[in-house]
C-alpha cells in the first residue's frame, strides 16, 4: 500500500497438458506470470505490462517468454483502496450441484469487482464462513476452489 508499482506474482503447476482433447504424456509444465502497473497507470486507468514464463512445455507449442500489455491490471489484493469487500457488487445467490474439484453441492453468494469473483458460503457450520471465500474466478486467471482455509499464525505449522 501506498508504493509506486505494484507487482503481483503467481505460479501456476499444471497437472496435465491436452492437444485437442488428448494427454500429451510425459511433461509437467508450469507458468509464472508477473503483472505490473504505476500509480499513473492505475490513475489513468492503464493495465501495465504482463511478463508470462513457460516452462517444460515441448519445443512444437507457442510459449517461453512473452511480454503484452496485461489484460487486467493488478488488483488490489491487499485492501489498500477498497476495504473488504465493501466496493464490490453482490451479484446474487447461487446454487452448484458440483462444486469443481470437490463434485459436492454447495450455496454461495456471488460478489464481483470488474473481472475478479468471490465466492462466499451461505453455510454458517463451515469454519471459514463470512472470512474467506469457497470459491475465487476471473475472466483470465481461471477458477480456484478452496475448502481448507487455516486461520492461525503460520509459525504454528512451519516454526522455521
Amino acid at each position: 500500500p501506498g508504493a509506486d508499482l505494484w507487482l503481483l506474482r503467481h505460479d501456476t503447476v499444471y497437472g496435465s497438458v491436452t492437444e485437442n482433447g488428448v494427454p500429451i504424456p510425459f511433461i509437467a509444465p508450469s507458468v509464472t506470470e508477473i503483472h505490473s502497473q504505476t500509480a499513473a497507470q492505475r490513475a489513468a486507468n492503464l493495465t501495465g505490462p504482463m511478463v508470462s514464463l513457460i516452462h517444460g512445455m515441448p519445443s512444437f507449442l507457442p510459449g517461453g517468454c512473452t511480454c503484452i500489455p496485461d489484460p487486467v491490471g493488478v488488483p488490489d489484493i491487499s485492501a489498500s483502496w477498497a476495504k473488504g469487500m465493501s466496493n464490490m457488487e453482490y451479484m446474487g445467490r447461487i446454487k452448484i450441484p458440483k462444486l469443481e474439484y470437490l463434485d459436492t453441492p454447495i450455496e454461495l453468494d456471488h460478489w464481483a469487482n470488474w473481472f475478479f469473483h468471490i465466492f462466499m458460503d451461505t453455510n454458517k457450520s463451515m469454519p471459514h464462513y463470512g472470512k474467506a471465500p469457497s470459491r475465487l474466478a476471473s475472466a483470465y486467471a481461471g477458477t480456484a476452489v478452496y475448502a481448507n482455509w487455516i486461520f492461525e499464525d503460520p509459525k504454528l505449522r512451519d516454526p522455521d
